[in-house]
């Protein structure tokens, strides 16, 4: 139920987004959905990974979640960088999810979404400025996330 929970979530959320780069703010904001990003649902994505080499049924989900992930990074990012960085900062952003939810479910603490933002913020400023438009882009996401989650969960 979570992975569906999550794509029906950067659905919508892909549907608000006006420019690539609150496309790009808007893969963020899903993989860090309050509704998501806890432990409990890591946990399960860590089995799921865990099963992937063994079970094909696994590997089908596997595929799909990174075919997703890309596909919904991929264009935008072609559009503010050439082609090969757009490629790279995709894979980055993408190992770097992977990473976030490791953490999430293996430390003690977890990782807050707050903590995952500056992560991800960091592997952004690798290649994207931090100019005002990337500023606009990543607050109104946030604040679309917040109200289309809070509208869906009544």
């Amino acid at each position: 139920m979570p992975i569906r929970r999550l794509l029906h979530e950067a659905v919508l959320l892909l549907g608000e987004a006006r420019t690539p780069l609150e496309r790009v703010y808007t893969v963020v904001e899903t993989n860090l959905s309050p509704t998501s990003f806890r432990p409990e649902v890591a946990h399960a994505w860590i089995a799921l990974c865990a099963g992937v080499p063994h079970v094909p049924a696994y590997q089908r989900i596997q595929t799909v979640i990174y075919a997703r992930m890309r596909s919904n990074l991929i264009g935008p990012l072609r559009s503010i960088l050439p082609d090969e960085d757009a490629a790279l900062m995709s894979d980055l952003l993408t190992t770097a999810i992977d990473g976030i939810w490791l953490r999430c479910g293996l430390s003690l603490g977890g990782v807050t979404q707050q903590e995952a933002r500056a992560q991800l913020e960091v592997v952004l400023d690798a290649r994207l400025p931090d100019d005002e438009e990337r500023r606009a882009a990543r607050a109104r996401m946030l604040k679309v996330a917040r109200i289309l989650i809070k509208a869906w969960h009544r």
